[in-house]
């Protein structure tokens, strides 16, 4: 827009800078937040002013609640346009009130303003951005007109404090904030907790960093306990160790008991997606369940907690493996790991016919996706199905999702942010409502260096209302739950230049997946379900589950 002239210059001008140009602010904003989310770096998204800013809002809460640094960049008219009519012009200031870490209004450009505090207040920002309470920040920033430099006179007399900086290559102010928290009283006494235990389940939710991922891995393969892994732990793919349970959604769903009552829990990483292990661990009430996280908030929607560790999981993994010989578990848990791999050999008979189930592609894909990928996954049904049957012999690669508020929208526009930060070729799984509710994000895909594959799950509608009990209002529940559109995509790919295709087999799909990363286009890959069957299937499913293990 014109008011935000200034910023896109600065940036344009700027050769060090990476940027994406995009005609939609919200989708904008959640590309940035989906490059935040991959690097854990803070990253800025430039609007213009007026309902421009307001777009940035469904980004702003995700990244608030699940803290990831985003800085907003808001262009805004100075105070003497404000509260008196003027066009495009909103009240900008605290728009977004505690939802985001901190906010400042700066005052317009100025001959005799002092580039030092300016540069403070950015540095003060990106601070509140960063960890270990990590999100969102805006800086809204007012202009006069001309918003164009005056040409005769662009020579810039800086104090001379700041000639080394602006020659170099470094932040005008690098505060390491960094503590090694992990080696204080309060820490050794949580991890004292667990010291000499056995048996201890550990559940890792959502992790990005890999350190924090090898660190768990190893207190799995040192002292032996069960790890619940969430498929956006990092721990779930490329996983063949034995105490690694990936089916326990499953296995609880259809009543199966995992650890004896009295059975601390060591909880890593964010709330973990599983209703069925929330529940299960809400009727567990473990005496102890220590929740390790470095942002000092109650992260405990099930009220489990009985001891927080406010440090880095790295950190408290190594304490604890300092702390303590390694250790195994009683033969009891045989029991538990034999029956994880009775339902992953049952999956695998499941999904191996030729027929095209929604759990069927979630497991192919995560056996499949190739090792230079990352995989980012939508909200509502393909993330549950992901982590309920994805198979733990695919390849190490970055998952994301944005589950700070589990929304569908900004998806394809994350998942573009996503794979720019990670800088590898994009695997999308996405459904049929959350790919219309970001449609027109498909334009930034030309930001992309690899070919994408989109895989589509098209069952007409919101496929996960049919698995709530809303699903018994018959007479009402398809027209304002099921929400069918009955659009076909072929001819919005066609308009985005992607590559189109419609499977009608696994092996035809498996083929297509396969063959995807040779290609040089971007590609979507539509697969048609229906609603009501694929409910069925997963009832299905369950109810042999629970046959086969508890008989």
């Amino acid at each position: 827009g014109s008011r935000s002239t200034p910023l896109a210059l600065a940036v344009a001008e700027n050769k060090r800078a990476k940027t994406v140009v995009h005609f939609d602010e919200r989708g904008a904003s959640f590309c940035t937040l989906g490059h935040a989310r991959a690097t854990g770096q803070p990253a800025a998204v430039i609007c213009t002013s007026g309902t421009a800013v307001a777009n940035l809002y469904p980004a702003v809460l995700e990244a608030s609640y699940d803290h990831v640094p985003l800085v907003l960049l808001t262009a805004d008219r100075p105070p003497e346009l404000q509260d008196c009519g003027a066009n495009q012009t909103i009240e900008q200031a605290g728009l977004f009130d505690k939802h985001v870490r901190w906010h400042r209004s700066l005052a317009c450009p100025a001959e005799d303003q002092d580039p030092i505090e300016l540069l403070d207040t950015v540095n003060h920002a990106l601070s509140h951005a960063s960890r270990p309470n990590s999100g969102p920040v805006h800086l809204n920033l007012m202009y006069r007109e001309p918003l164009l430099p005056d040409q005769s006179n662009t020579a810039v007399s800086l104090p001379p404090a700041l000639n080394v900086w602006a020659s170099g290559t470094f932040s005008y102010s690098n505060q390491d904030k960094t503590t090694d928290s992990a080696n204080s009283d309060s820490i050794k006494q949580t991890v004292q907790l667990l010291s000499g235990r056995d048996k201890v389940l550990i559940v890792a939710g959502r992790m990005q960093s890999s350190a924090d991922q090898d660190a768990v891995r190893q207190l799995v393969d040192t002292f032996g306990w069960l790890l619940l892994p969430d498929i956006a732990s990092g721990l779930r793919l490329c996983n063949q160790s034995s105490k690694t349970i990936e089916h326990y959604d499953l296995m609880l769903a259809a009543g199966i008991e995992l650890v004896e009552h009295g059975t601390p829990v060591l909880h890593v990483g964010r709330p973990p997606l599983s209703k069925e292990l929330l529940t299960y661990l809400g009727r567990l009430k473990p005496e102890t369940y220590i929740k390790v996280q470095d942002f000092p908030q109650i992260d405990d929607p099930m009220k489990l907690v009985t001891d927080y560790a406010f440090t880095g999981i790295e950190q408290f993994c190594r304490t604890l493996l300092h702390s303590r010989t390694s250790s195994h578990q009683a033969d009891e848990v045989s029991t538990i790991t034999e029956s994880n791999s009775s339902v992953s050999s049952y999956l695998d008979s499941l999904c191996s016919d030729d027929n095209l189930t929604e759990p069927g592609v979630a497991r192919l894909i995560s056996e499949r996706i190739p090792t230079d990928s990352c995989l980012f996954v939508a909200s509502s049904r393909p993330i549950r199905d992901m982590d309920s049957y994805a198979s733990s012999r695919g390849h190490r690669i970055p998952i994301g999702c944005n589950r700070g508020v589990s929304g569908i929208d900004g998806t394809i526009a994350s998942a573009v942010g996503f794979a720019k930060g990670h800088e590898k070729q994009l695997v999308l799984l996405t459904g049929d409502l959350a790919f219309l509710h970001d449609l027109n994000s498909l334009a930034l895909l030309k930001e992309l260096n690899h070919p994408a594959t989109i895989v589509l799950i098209n069952n007409n509608g919101g496929g996960i209302f049919s698995f709530l009990p809303v699903a018994s209002q018959t007479e009402h529940f398809e027209k304002y739950f099921g929400t069918p559109h009955g659009l076909e995509f072929e001819n919005c790919a066609r308009m985005f230049g992607l590559d189109y295709y419609q499977p009608k087999s696994r092996t035809e799909f498996q083929s297509l997946f396969d063959t995807a990363p040779s290609k040089t286009q971007h590609k979507l890959i539509e697969i048609k379900t229906d609603r009501k069957a694929n409910y069925e299937w997963h009832q299905k499913l369950i109810s042999e589950i629970r046959s086969r293990l508890l008989t």
